[in-house]
């Protein structure tokens, strides 16, 4: 969430933004959208949805388990890149035109590259 210094009005921006991230705020942002929260906060209390609460507790769960580094990787520019890559690999593997040696190999150094044209 952000808002624009240049934009019309940023004292009202900088206001919304600031609401939209408190704690109130959010969990009323993700009950109503069914999303997982992104507070700490919100994510060890859990949180309770009118519907599929079961489903959701699974992926609470799953936040539990899943390590930092999970999350650092997919906020780094060459994840979607990469992800494609592995996608068009496993394809490649599945239709019998790659083994799973070769496509591991040409993945890894797709995504090498990937890594190197997008670092700052």
């Amino acid at each position: 969430m952000g808002a624009l210094a240049e934009g019309p009005n940023p004292a009202l921006g900088a206001f919304f933004v600031q609401y939209m991230n408190t704690t109130k705020a959010q969990q009323k942002f993700i009950v109503a959208g069914g999303f997982l929260p992104t507070r700490v906060d919100l994510t060890e209390r859990g949180v309770q949805y009118p519907v599929r609460q079961e489903d959701m507790d699974v992926f609470f769960a799953d936040l539990a388990r899943t390590p930092d580094l999970g999350y650092e990787a997919n906020s780094q520019p060459s994840y979607t890149g990469a992800s494609l890559e592995l996608v068009d690999e496993l394809a490649l593997v599945v239709a019998g035109e790659k083994d799973t040696t070769t496509a591991v190999s040409d993945l890894k150094a797709k995504s090498e590259q990937l890594v190197e044209e997008l670092q700052p």
